[in-house]
């Protein structure tokens, strides 16, 4: 059984969907490569897809970062402004509907900016659970090597 071109296209091009199709879709891709029986031929380089799997890792790891700060910049600002209301006297620019509005803006994109690290966050954590398994793919793969059982395999 061999990778489809979809399946092929998540793992070698990281930036051809929205990051939050991308991840779900390369972990289906690598969770269909996982599930494979290892009797099925040919065989995956599973070396070749541990790097490319490190590498998608680094490339959402990233994005997680990126999202961190960004959070955490809303969340700042929210809180600056709902201080801002509430410390601000009765009929001044922050106590009228432009503070409130701005108000309403960041928190509306604080919640949405948690929600989006939420799965993100999950999402990582199921690429290094992923990692795991290769790695265990990896290693059992040597110990054929080592062994003198000729495995046919394709690469990614």
């Amino acid at each position: 059984m061999t990778m489809s071109t979809d399946e092929r296209a998540f793992i070698e091009v990281p930036h051809r969907l929205r990051e939050d199709m991308a991840l779900s879709a390369y972990r289906g891709a690598i969770d269909s490569l996982l599930g494979r029986p290892d009797a099925d031929e040919p065989r995956p380089d599973w070396p070749e897809v541990y790097d490319r799997h490190l590498r998608w890792i680094g490339y959402f790891q990233h994005e997680r970062i990126v999202h961190l700060l960004v959070t955490l910049f809303f969340g700042l600002f929210t809180l600056l402004t709902a201080i801002g209301i509430l410390l601000s006297p009765a009929g001044e620019a922050m106590a009228t509907w432009p503070g409130f509005l701005l108000g309403g803006f960041f928190l509306i994109m604080l919640i949405a900016y948690l929600r989006h690290y939420y799965r993100l966050e999950n999402g990582v954590q199921a690429l290094y659970r992923q990692s795991d398994k290769i790695r265990e793919r990896v290693l059992a793969d040597r110990c054929a090597a080592a062994s003198g059982d000729p495995a046919p395999r394709f690469t990614l």
